[in-house]
């Protein structure tokens, strides 16, 4: 069942978590608070368990264009594999922490064979979990009223035109360290820069070294990379140059 969109302000806890994060929005009626203005979001129930799926869109304070932006602010850049993910519920928040297994290092501060724990904004986490930091939310309230059940129900956060980080798909992720808030606990770590402008996918048949796009069912020889948020699709060979420029 489709609800209205609500408005919902991002707090401290996840305000520096991302270079760029804040927003020069244009809603009506909210205050900026520490560089975050605010979210639209959405939401609607999807199966039997009653589980909710929360679409935000996010205006940033900085935009980030083109793979050339990305690198300036960039500490890290790496590509390899994702080969754990843990997700956690914060004020008005999912964060999604995953280990990047270093395959490819184009920075100066990491190299192959590192593992690195990254963090960057989506994920899914149990209804309880979330409802805990986010009483105050419209669609926690409003679940909590009704007669629904909401025990087993997940609760999942995307932003637009970002796609979730998965266990076993292959990244290159430019990053930066930030503050992030687990629960009532500060800790300092990479986070993905502007959530999925820092996230490209690396789209490749192992098999065949070779990928289908995302957007036909052409396969092409070479791997290509795919970021939905820059609306960007190159091949391999493209993106490395534009980094290395």
């Amino acid at each position: 069942m489709k609800k209205n969109f609500v408005t919902i302000l991002l707090l401290l806890s996840i305000s520096t978590m991302f270079i760029g994060c804040g927003a020069n929005s244009k809603i009506e009626n909210t205050e900026e608070k520490n560089n975050i203005v605010a979210t639209n979001t959405g939401f609607n129930d999807t199966n039997n368990n009653n589980d909710i799926i929360i679409n935000t869109e996010m205006d940033f304070v900085k935009a980030y264009n083109n793979v050339k932006d990305l690198k300036k602010d960039a500490q890290i850049i790496v590509k390899g594999e994702v080969t754990e993910t843990k997700s956690y519920p914060s004020d008005s928040m999912i964060i999604t922490e995953f280990k990047l297994k270093v395959d490819k290092s184009y920075d100066n501060n990491s190299k192959v064979g590192d593992t690195l724990t990254i963090a960057t904004a989506g994920g899914t986490v149990r209804f309880n979990e979330y409802a805990k930091y986010n009483a105050d939310d419209p669609y926690v309230i409003e679940r909590k009223k009704s007669k629904e059940n909401s025990q087993n129900a997940n609760v999942t956060m995307k932003f637009q035109d970002s796609d979730l980080i998965e266990k076993g798909k292959e990244y290159i992720i430019f990053a930066n360290k930030q503050p992030v808030l687990e629960g009532e606990t500060h800790k300092k770590m990479y986070c993905s820069i502007n959530v999925g402008k820092g996230q490209f996918e690396v789209m490749t048949n192992k098999e065949t070294n070779s990928v289908s796009l995302a957007s036909s069912d052409d396969v092409e020889p070479n791997n290509r990379v795919i970021n939905n948020s820059l609306k960007y699709d190159k091949d391999m060979q493209t993106f490395e140059k534009e980094i290395n420029k």
